[in-house]
């Protein structure tokens, strides 16, 4: 395995360890809720066929602006603050401080978004689709609208780190 290749995997299992592995993705109420939400658009009776890809197409771009804006924030807010209340935490035995909890997050809302919309894109022309396309489909855009709200959570880390200062 080459250098490059190795710091590859590295930034991404450490992403992934920040966001909480898989762990945080299958106990997320987000992916759950999204999952029943799609499930029900699916078998409901349509009188025409429902294209996901162009509600994809439209509204993704704009949420993934809000999620590039929100970590660009976050990054600004942070950076070159030696803080140790942004330093504490432990998780799974492993430091992990609320900063970078925060960060995978983002990154992780990041990758979502842009793995749907890259999904809508590449099935954009398909005009008969199966029922399975549709559902993972319409799933995928639900979970990265539903992580826009994780980005809102995710922002109260300002008021935690007030509260952990407030004496």
């Amino acid at each position: 395995m080459t250098e490059t290749t190795s710091q590859k995997s590295n930034g991404h299992s450490s992403y992934w360890h920040c966001y909480g592995g898989w762990k945080a993705f299958f106990t997320s109420g987000y992916l759950w809720s999204s999952f029943i939400v799609a499930l029900l658009i699916v078998v409901m009776p349509k009188n025409k066929p429902m294209y996901w890809q162009q509600y994809a197409l439209t509204i993704l771009p704009a949420l993934l602006a809000v999620s590039l804006t929100g970590f660009a924030v976050i990054v600004a807010f942070f950076q070159g603050r030696d803080d140790p209340i942004l330093k504490s935490g432990t998780h799974n035995a492993v430091k992990v401080s609320p900063y970078l909890k925060v960060s995978g997050s983002f990154a992780h809302f990041i990758r979502v978004q842009v793995f749907v919309l890259g999904f809508a894109l590449l099935f954009d022309d398909l005009k008969e689709e199966g029922a399975q396309l549709t559902f993972f489909g319409i799933w995928g855009l639900l979970y990265a609208i539903s992580l826009t709200l994780s980005v809102v959570e995710a922002l109260f880390l300002f008021s935690w780190v007030d509260d952990q200062r407030a004496p």
